[in-house]
């Protein structure tokens, strides 16, 4: 039970850092601009950390440099620009109802890839916080300028991505936490990599967002603060609780743990943004902790 609490407070974490994340994308920074800065932000921060043990860190990353490239690379560089571009093409709660398609990619590769048994009520108790999600997201999709029939093809193949990305991270982080990693040994791993996928897109197509001047000049102190802020929330408090309850639990079981993410964003609105909840988000959200729960402690 310890575990999915860990990865619930990671996801109302991350839902916290959305308040901040998506002001500075409408302010001056595009999608890639500001990954790429957190990420360089992460490593000068975890450089104190891994001097000491360079030497053994060197060794696990050529043991485990494919795993690291899926969880940095493609996980937390690609899937986290894809995701956040894809606002620009749709409607934002599309983009959010969308991402829960991650927990079936999860239990799709757990099951190939770790070989982890998925019980046939755990399937059921799946639903039902699929359901949850689903109330939860729905009421919000007559909010936004976009509507379900405007929809571009590039935008759904943007969120498609960063949904198969993030699935795939999750299972390969598993994988990583069953070879003895600590956590803070696969963050770093994890946002090295990242930053180096991003580093050529920095230099070659600098101009990906032309919403952006794309340089360093628009990094005032007050923005570079908020950037600070979601490094220190979400690349690190967030993520090292995340690693933490994923060492507890199987990754199926771990996916379904993050679905309160979108419940976290909705009590995160009411709060802050007066956005209040409608009764269908209250049962979705109570089905969503309900199964996550019962999964846990029935073991399925």
């Amino acid at each position: 039970m310890f575990g999915v609490i860990l990865v619930f407070i990671a996801s109302l974490l991350w839902a916290i850092d959305t308040l901040i994340r998506y002001p500075l994308m409408n302010e001056n920074f595009s999608a890639l601009y500001l990954v790429f800065l957190e990420h360089l932000i992460l490593i000068i921060l975890f450089i104190p950390y891994l001097l000491p043990r360079f030497n053994n860190y060197t060794a696990l990353i050529k043991k485990h440099w494919k795993d690291f490239l899926v969880i940095g690379g493609v996980g937390s560089a690609g899937a986290t620009v894809c995701f956040s571009k894809a606002f620009m093409y749709l409607n934002p709660s599309v983009v959010i109802l969308m991402q829960k398609l991650q927990p079936v990619i999860v239990v799709i590769l757990a099951r190939a890839l770790l070989k982890e048994k998925i019980s046939q009520k755990f399937i059921l108790w799946g639903v039902v916080s699929l359901v949850g999600a689903l109330l939860i997201s729905v009421p919000s999709l007559t909010l936004g300028s976009d509507s379900i029939s405007n929809v571009t093809l590039i935008g759904i193949l943007l969120t498609l991505f960063s949904v198969l990305a993030w699935g795939a991270s999750t299972v390969f982080a598993k994988k990583l936490t069953i070879a003895s990693l600590n956590s803070f040994e696969i963050m770093i791993g994890r946002y090295l990599f990242a930053f180096l996928v991003l580093l050529p897109f920095i230099s070659v197509i600098g101009s990906f967002d032309s919403t952006t001047e794309f340089s360093l000049g628009v990094l005032d102190l007050e923005s570079f603060g908020k950037i600070l802020l979601i490094v220190l929330i979400s690349g690190i408090t967030a993520m090292w609780l995340y690693y933490q309850g994923l060492r507890k639990l199987p990754a199926h079981v771990c996916a379904i743990a993050e679905m309160f993410f979108p419940f976290s964003a909705v009590c995160i609105n009411w709060i802050f943004l007066k956005q209040e909840l409608l009764p269908i988000q209250l049962i979705g959200g109570v089905l969503l902790i309900l199964s996550a729960t019962v999964i846990q402690i029935k073991k399925y």
